[in-house]
């Protein structure tokens, strides 16, 4: 189990940061309901890491796979993500609609989901076969590949298991955990950004109306990117 959507996301990035990603951005998409309150419709983790390859796509949503060779590898090598249980645990954790898209090669996106109501509905337990597909719009528009030869995003769909309804809640509350958590990896230059996209019904798109960068939570104010 995840405390709450930071955690779940924090997850998320430790497969980013084990990909050798040097940028992670977590793009919330906000809509309205009818009343005109704000609630997230999707949340993106994208990272310029290494990409994974179809096959690696293929089964990255199913519990027990993984792309570690072996526990070995995984203590050696320090990787900090489940081993073949991390993504869709952290995901489902937070909504029953997870989407993978990652590229090795310019323009080659490969996808695969998990959505458990489609799951339910077709009485299946079989994820959808691998797609070569182009990114929506809103994504293109959010510069959610921060790399255009290799990198991740995933998606997270159908929030309704997320800790806050409003994205700068759960970014204030996030903030110092990940500041905390990956205060070395930043002082050594990579970086965690957060922003939010508000729709726009009349123009059918996405504005950014918030951008936080995670500074470095240093409890003993060691570095000098640390939260004053």
């Amino acid at each position: 189990g995840y405390r709450n959507t930071a955690y779940a996301l924090a997850e998320l990035i430790d497969n980013a940061f084990d990909a050798n990603a040097r940028n992670v951005k977590v793009v919330f998409y906000e809509n309205r309901d009818n009343h005109g309150k704000k609630f997230i419709n999707e949340i993106l983790v994208c990272d310029d890491g290494d990409g994974m390859p179809s096959s690696m796509v293929e089964e990255c949503l199913i519990f027990g796979k993984s792309g570690h060779g072996s526990i070995d590898e995984i203590v050696r090598s320090k990787k900090k993500g489940k081993f073949g249980y991390g993504l869709p645990n952290a995901s489902l954790s937070q909504c029953p609609s997870v989407h993978v898209f990652s590229w090795q090669k310019k323009g080659k996106i490969f996808t695969s989901y998990l959505d458990l109501e489609e799951l339910r509905k077709n009485n299946s337990i079989f994820v959808p076969n691998l797609e070569s597909v182009s990114l929506p719009p809103h994504y293109v528009q959010a510069e959610a590949i921060l790399n255009q030869d290799h990198g991740t995003i995933v998606s997270w769909r159908k929030c309704d298991r997320l800790s806050n309804a409003r994205a700068t809640t759960i970014i204030a509350k996030s903030a110092e955990l990940l500041g905390r958590l990956y205060r070395y990896l930043i002082r050594d230059g990579k970086s965690i950004c957060l922003e939010v996209w508000e729709h726009n019904p009349s123009q059918n798109n996405y504005s950014k109306t918030n951008l936080s960068e995670v500074l470095v939570n240093d409890p003993l104010y060691l570095s000098s990117r640390a939260i004053s």
